[in-house]
């Protein structure tokens, strides 16, 4: 069953593999018990189907019963809590709950600089992330800093034209369209779709 779900899933038919995964979580979490790490990565593996199916908002569930399995059993600075813990946040702020969503990106961000560094991938994320939940609370001015050091890290990190780095640059347009910078936003968000066309193709 598990490798039935992962290869469905791998063939972009999620929706057929999401009843699997629950399937899969029953028996994990009857033969394992719900903290064993096989059902934790189970629970993982179908939040991460259900945010592709339905979006990330529906996902909020799982995405919760992850991140507090994980740091019941793992504690709160172990990776794979803190990525849990970064990915509800994002389930939080996709579900329109902005300023439930901000404390615990702010928490995951600051967890992460401590756990993996300031200049990791996952941190970067986490950064853009508690970003985006600061222009929804009319923060933009802030969000706009945390924006371009995402973006420049990523860069970095990644290259210029990787997905991630040109997702954090989009996301930097938008800033600042809220901000009335209507010029800079439209010549940033014109970079990005361009070097997103060229990465993914066209039809992305």
């Amino acid at each position: 069953g598990r490798l039935l779900a992962q290869t469905l899933v791998a063939q972009g038919r999620a929706g057929s593999a999401e009843p699997l995964w629950r399937d899969i979580l029953a028996f994990d979490e009857e033969r394992f018990g719900a903290r064993h790490p096989r059902t934790l990565a189970t629970l993982d593996a179908m939040a991460a189907c259900i945010s592709v199916v339905r979006g990330a908002a529906e996902a909020q569930d799982a995405a919760c019963r992850s991140f507090l399995a994980k740091a019941a059993t793992l504690g709160l600075d172990h990776p794979s809590a803190v990525a849990s813990e970064n990915n509800f946040a994002a389930c939080l702020y996709e579900g329109g709950q902005a300023d439930e969503a901000s404390p615990v990106a702010s928490s995951a961000h600051a967890r992460s600089r401590k756990v993996l560094g300031a200049d990791h991938v996952h941190t970067l994320v986490s950064k853009n992330n508690l970003a985006s939940c600061l222009v929804d609370q009319c923060l933009a001015d802030d969000a706009e800093a945390m924006y371009r050091e995402a973006w420049a890290g990523l860069q970095a990190s990644l290259g210029p034209e990787h997905p991630d780095t040109q997702i954090a640059l989009g996301n930097l347009a938008l800033c600042l369209g809220e901000q009335g910078r209507l010029g800079d936003a439209e010549r940033l968000l014109i970079s990005a779709s361009d070097a997103l066309d060229r990465v993914l193709g066209e039809a992305h």
